[in-house]
């Protein structure tokens, strides 16, 4: 797992699109910063979040990151679903958002 500025963790999926990992104290602006950055470097981002604070943070970043990338020509489409994972031996249900260029 790759770790961009401002503590935001990255990986990539099975598709190999990269998956910011957001948290419920994850920097908004850092995070919309890091959804543009990688939208024009790749095309798309994953982000992933449990909980009411984390996935608030994504939605806020992911609205940010749209504005900036509709002055460069980019339209940002958000693709929200749930996901399933394992925490502590305790399965967690959590929201992924696929944002893309198109």
């Amino acid at each position: 797992m790759e770790e961009k500025s401002n503590n935001i963790k990255m990986d990539k999926n099975t598709d190999g699109i990269p998956i910011l990992r957001v948290g419920s104290r994850t920097n908004v602006k850092a995070l919309a910063g890091a959804i543009t950055a990688t939208i024009k470097e790749s095309g798309a981002v994953e982000l992933r979040g449990i909980g009411d604070g984390a996935i608030g943070r994504a939605v806020r970043a992911s609205i940010i990151s749209k504005g900036h990338l509709a002055t460069a020509g980019i339209t940002l489409v958000n693709d929200p679903s749930f996901f399933m994972t394992e925490i502590e031996n305790n399965e967690k249900t959590g929201v992924k958002i696929v944002c893309e260029n198109r």
